[in-house]
């Protein structure tokens, strides 16, 4: 609402931004990102205005961005630095790869790293609770909304997959959720394949990694990256300790694992249970025998 504040909001399908920068704030199309400034300059002394910009889904953009050598971020970089406009670029594993990972990038000082974590433990009772009383639907006792947020980690998107199986699969006239109902939801296919695709590397190595660290480690309650090393040695692994670092990062942003006090804990029951159910010491004998071969 601050008038000499002027926001855009800009949701990414492909690396292409400039042209769509410039058609949100009516100036002429131009893939130029130098022209894009003058542009903005000009904008800047003629309203007296500051401008914000989210760009969501901007992995793709990143991407593109590395192999050109960062032609529109350094321009980016030297906008915000003038003070006239502020970047807010939201991404997953490539744009954290090249803020925090990636020495050369000229993100990595653009700003501040924000990870979007769990969410609080009072939101997540609301979200569980308040919809449902909107529909005049209760839980029989508070234990049960606890249950739902402890298997759950906190995650917003698997308490909301569960909360719809729980109401979809009441009985029509019951308005009381019983601890049975709760337990069907949380061993739901809707929430099974909320992790069937857990993988989450782009490239058959960074894949191979994730899958050996959660099919070694995924029977234990904690464990440090030194334990981890020692592991993959007494399984005849040469580890690479800088791909085992990214590997963990990746692992980390993904919400699968976290880190206190210098050990890794699995942050979801629920995947502890699904992983655990799928043969994960078969998995990995077959993948240390897939290595084997290579």
């Amino acid at each position: 609402d601050n008038p000499q504040v002027q926001c855009h909001y800009l949701s990414l399908s492909n690396e292409i931004l400039i042209p769509r920068i410039a058609s949100a704030l009516d100036l002429p199309t131009s893939k130029d990102p130098e022209t894009l400034a003058a542009g903005l300059e000009t904008l800047q002394r003629q309203r007296g205005q500051r401008f914000v910009f989210l760009i969501d889904e901007a992995d793709d953009f990143i991407q593109h961005e590395r192999a050109s050598n960062y032609p529109i971020l350094r321009v980016f970089r030297r906008l915000s630095e003038q003070g006239g406009c502020t970047f807010i670029l939201a991404g997953f594993w490539q744009l954290y790869q090249h803020a925090v990972l990636d020495y050369q990038s000229p993100i990595r000082n653009f700003g501040e790293v924000l990870e979007v974590g769990a969410l609080e433990a009072d939101a997540c009772r609301q979200l569980a609770s308040v919809p449902m009383a909107t529909m005049n639907i209760g839980y029989a006792n508070p234990t049960l909304v606890e249950m739902l947020l402890q298997a759950c980690g906190q995650r917003a998107n698997l308490i909301a997959v569960a909360c719809q199986h729980i109401v979809q699969n009441l009985p029509l006239q019951s308005r009381v959720i019983e601890a049975g109902d709760v337990h069907n939801a949380l061993r739901s296919r809707e929430l099974e394949s909320r992790f069937s695709g857990w993988v989450i590397g782009t490239g058959e190595r960074e894949q191979q990694y994730e899958r050996l660290v959660v099919y070694a480690t995924i029977g234990q309650d904690s464990f440090s990256t030194g334990e981890l090393i020692q592991q993959a040695q007494q399984l005849g692994l040469k580890v690479d300790t800088g791909e085992l670092d990214a590997t963990l990062a990746r692992l980390s942003l993904a919400f699968i694992l976290g880190r206190k006090e210098g050990r890794w804990f699995y942050r979801v029951p629920l995947f502890v249970d699904y992983i655990r159910a799928d043969a994960p010491a078969e998995k990995l004998a077959a993948e240390l025998q897939r290595l084997a071969s290579l």
